[in-house]
């Protein structure tokens, strides 16, 4: 009982990030059972957010939008431009179990604010109210 209830709320969670109409930008080769889907969302219009990974920087197409990398490159920079000017990081490890995890479905807002929900050994919730930084 207690694996179908988690599982009816892992796919009730990711169903923000996983059943978003954003426009998505994906890694090529993306093995869709382990892997990061960050939506960003309340970003002034025109900013456009970015993961670096080994093999090359994915960005969103539009705002709101998504992103979709593996999770092996939990620890990419993500950061967004807005178009005047300001930087944000966003601080993904923040909303992450230290363990190994499978699926990892983020929110990232542009008013700092950071959540997760994580499918791994559990289910898990994080959020961050100071996730999303912005510099100028």
């Amino acid at each position: 009982m207690k694996n179908i209830v988690m599982g009816a709320a892992l796919a009730f969670a990711l169903a923000a990030c996983g059943g978003s109409n954003a426009p998505t930008a994906s890694a090529p080769g993306l093995n869709p059972k382990s892997k990061i889907s960050i939506l960003f969302q309340d970003f002034p219009a025109g900013t456009v957010c970015s993961v670096t990974l080994p093999s090359g920087r994915l960005q969103t197409p539009a705002m709101p939008g998504k992103i979709d990398y593996p999770a092996a490159n939990a620890k990419s920079p993500v950061r967004c431009q807005s178009p005047d000017g300001a930087v944000y990081a966003v601080d993904v490890p923040s909303v992450l179990p230290p363990e190994e995890f499978r699926i990892a479905g983020i929110t990232a807002y542009g008013t700092g604010l950071i959540v997760s929900t994580v499918s791994g050994a559990d289910l898990y919730q994080f959020k961050n109210e100071n996730g999303v930084t912005r510099r100028k």
